[in-house]
């Protein structure tokens, strides 16, 4: 068959399947809206009771004298049907309530209208979504005749092109620890032999675009191993169970071990991984997992012993490049069969914006590739900057709330500001704006670092961070992000001290392992009759009557005389915080 006469072919059944489609879509609403409309006989008495019948009429079988009745009502307006089994009955409730009626007869319904259409047009809706599933599955030689019911979690690729290592850009140590297993799964036995100890999978973690999903298909592509392919956010554990039966199967009948590749891994929960397990640990499965998220937090322990963990960094600026260049020539294996060119600036901008996210750049190379008219000098496809500035307007940063790449950013985000990096600082709190971030979120971390960091070296930094958080509250995004940098820039720029952080610290440490001595008599509450017989209060020195508003006297308990958990810092303010107190004491002594 040519493609035209498939053509003419889908599209006439096309038409079919819409018309049906149609008609059943009209019996089905036709079948809600009259189950909407009915109410029961004991509603129906009350809505005659309570004078809201309007006028009704009966629907009554010719044989018989059962029938419907279909009453307008006065409030709300709209009608009612109600199923009756005694027609002279509901006649004598309509005179009695005095309301209008008129008597249709009807042809009573046969089995043939009651279950044989309902049944045939639901099994007509089932074919279609059938016809409609075989579609989606595409067509082909090698296309099944059903696939309906299939989980369209697994990706088996077989006909995917035989990529090898020295195809994959960069990641030069990974590629050569990966081709020792990859040596390992041809010949085990040498391995052995010697004692060697080969992990039983492989974890790639890394950002999206290093190429996790093209190195686990280049162990699949080297090795003798059945592959298959899952993806977590769509597998349950049907798939599971699936893959595992074939892998016994395989490595049963032919001896074939099965690579299981896991794309986005970290979306299984703990019984997900639990049940892969003991497969992977009896060599049913050599698991290949891939994530972008720690695997140590997001991967049970069990599975992580058993697997060798590799970091994925995101691409050099040059090795994407690389892969620019190679998606615009390549006449096998890219798309140089379309004749295009790409500017030297074009493929350092694509290069330097998709931030080590080679899928990103390759993406926009494809856009361009494919939207970009042909020049009428030379006929070919010219990739400016322009059209690349076009195909990859804005790069999104790689920023999951609910990852480790959050906690990753501002944990730096609170380092820059404690060590005096204002523009470091800056920057991170542009990437977090940038990747939507609660504005009130940040304003808060900035006040704890504002206390914790800075302190009394520049008190005036925690009264800068909670104006700010106040003023962003109030006014919003985009002009909040002024307001947090003020505040960023103060806080990073301020002197130093964390001793109010380690004074704390260590008066609760005195609080959790000292003994809870009493508090001096002398301090105690005396605003109440009776205290002086008990002493409370007697002896307490007002240190406002004494010069320079001091006093020396006992203030911590018994046995902690002397003490010290505040210790002023010789930066900034504390500096003279500590030679006030030193006077004090020199004064006094």
């Amino acid at each position: 068959m040519n493609n035209n006469n498939k053509y003419r072919t889908m599209s006439g059944a096309s038409v079919v399947m819409f018309i049906a489609i149609v008609f059943f879509a009209l019996w089905f609403t036709g079948q809600m809206q009259q189950r909407d409309q009915e109410i029961t006989y004991s509603q129906f008495i009350k809505e005659l009771k309570d004078g809201n019948v309007a006028d009704a009429i009966i629907n009554q079988s010719k044989s018989v004298p059962t029938g419907t009745v279909t009453v307008n009502l006065k409030n709300p307006h709209g009608s009612r049907i109600v199923n009756i089994t005694d027609v002279n009955e509901t006649r004598e409730l309509l005179d009695k309530y005095d309301v209008v009626y008129r008597v249709l007869k009807v042809q009573e319904e046969t089995i043939l209208t009651t279950i044989l259409v309902p049944v045939l047009i639901t099994m007509a809706g089932v074919f279609l979504i059938f016809m409609l599933m075989n579609r989606q599955g595409g067509g082909g030689a090698n296309a099944k005749a059903m696939n309906f019911g299939k989980s369209r979690a697994r990706l088996n690729s077989p006909a995917d092109k035989q990529v090898t290592f020295a195809e994959v850009a960069g990641l030069k140590e990974e590629k050569e620890e990966l081709e020792e297993i990859v040596d390992f799964l041809k010949a085990p036995k040498k391995y052995i032999q010697v004692g060697a100890r080969i992990p039983k999978g492989v974890l790639l973690e890394g950002p999206p675009g290093t190429g996790k999903t093209t190195l686990a298909k280049v162990i699949a592509n080297t090795t003798s191993a059945d592959f298959r392919q899952i993806n977590a956010t769509a597998a349950g554990k049907k798939d599971m169970e699936e893959v595992v039966k074939a892998a016994k199967d395989s490595l049963g009948m032919y001896g074939k071990r099965t690579i299981l590749f896991v794309d986005e891994i970290h979306r299984f929960n703990k019984s997900q991984q639990d049940y892969l397990l003991p497969y992977v640990e009896d060599g049913t499965l050599i698991l290949i997992g891939a994530t972008t998220e720690n695997p140590y937090f997001e991967v049970n322990g069990a599975l992580l012993s058993r697997s060798r963990i590799f970091e994925l960094k995101a691409l050099e600026r040059d090795e994407v490049k690389e892969l620019i260049c190679r998606a615009v020539y390549d006449q096998e294996n890219g798309m140089g069969g379309y004749n295009a060119v790409i500017d030297e600036e074009a493929a350092e901008f694509l290069a330097d914006v998709a931030g080590g996210d080679a899928r990103a750049a390759l993406n926009a190379v494809e856009l361009g590739v494919l939207t970009t008219e042909r020049s009428d000098k030379d006929g070919k496809i010219h990739i400016t900057l322009d059209v690349a500035q076009e195909c990859i307007q804005k790069r999104a940063i790689r920023y999951d709330k609910n990852g480790d790449n959050h906690y990753d950013t501002i944990s730096a985000f609170i380092k820059s500001m404690r060590g005096s990096d204002p523009d470091a600082a800056i920057y991170y709190l542009a990437r977090m704006l940038y990747a939507g971030e609660d504005i009130k979120f940040i304003a808060r971390r900035i006040m704890i670092c504002a206390s914790e960091d800075v302190g009394n070296a520049d008190p005036h930094a925690l009264m800068v961070a909670v104006s700010a958080a106040l003023a962003v509250e109030r006014i919003g995004m985009p002009e909040a992000q002024i307001i947090l940098s003020q505040a960023v820039s103060y806080v990073a720029a301020a002197p130093k001290s964390n001793s109010a952080v380690c004074a704390i610290s260590d008066a609760m440490d005195a609080v959790k392992n000292q003994k809870a001595m009493p508090v001096p008599s002398h301090l105690q509450d005396s605003h109440y009759k009776g205290s002086a017989e008990l002493g409370r209060g007697t002896g307490y020195l007002y240190a406002h009557d004494f010069p320079g508003h001091y006093v020396k006297q006992q203030y911590l308990p018994d046995g902690m005389e002397g003490q010290v958990f505040y210790r002023p810092s010789d930066n900034g303010y504390e500096k003279k915080i500590q030679e006030h107190m030193n006077l004090l004491k020199k004064n006094n002594s």
